[in-house]
């Protein structure tokens, strides 16, 4: 049976990957395994700063983005040590926390089934980078 790895970003977007290349929009999403990590090519939409085939950066621009993943409280409880010295650039929205999840079905995808668990930025094209701003957000673990 082939295994399915669900991207659960900030419990809000489910996505499901099977084998190397997902496709859940026109530009496809990437699952590119290295030797010792894996990084993962991700674009995603939150309709609330979405206007005009961008997202907004107002959070940013008022400066209230905090410099330290925010998910260390309940209900995610992450315990992820992510944190900048400043915002690393003018098209970050905001934090988003990515779980990845090993289920047979999308139900099946519970907080039980989570082996890869991090928090990088959410920039205004919709894709996510590690905390650098800069690289597709990567994880310590390889999966394919």
């Amino acid at each position: 049976m082939k295994q399915i790895i669900y991207f659960i970003i900030c419990g809000i977007l489910p996505v499901a990957a099977a084998g190397q290349v997902v496709t859940h929009n026109k530009e496809g999403s990437l699952i590119k395994p290295t030797k010792d990590s894996t990084e993962v090519k991700l674009t995603v939409f939150l309709e609330g700063p979405y206007d005009k085939g961008k997202m907004m950066t107002e959070l940013n621009k008022k400066d209230i983005i905090p410099l330290s993943q925010p998910y260390n409280v309940e209900p995610w409880n992450y315990p992820g040590n992510e944190s900048v010295d400043s915002i690393p650039n003018i098209h970050v929205v905001d934090w988003v926390l990515v779980d990845i999840r090993s289920a047979d079905s999308a139900g099946g995808a519970t907080s039980e089934t989570i082996f890869a668990r991090k928090a990088g930025f959410l920039m205004d094209n919709g894709i996510i980078f590690n905390p650098d701003g800069q690289t597709l957000l990567s994880f310590d673990t390889v999966f394919s």
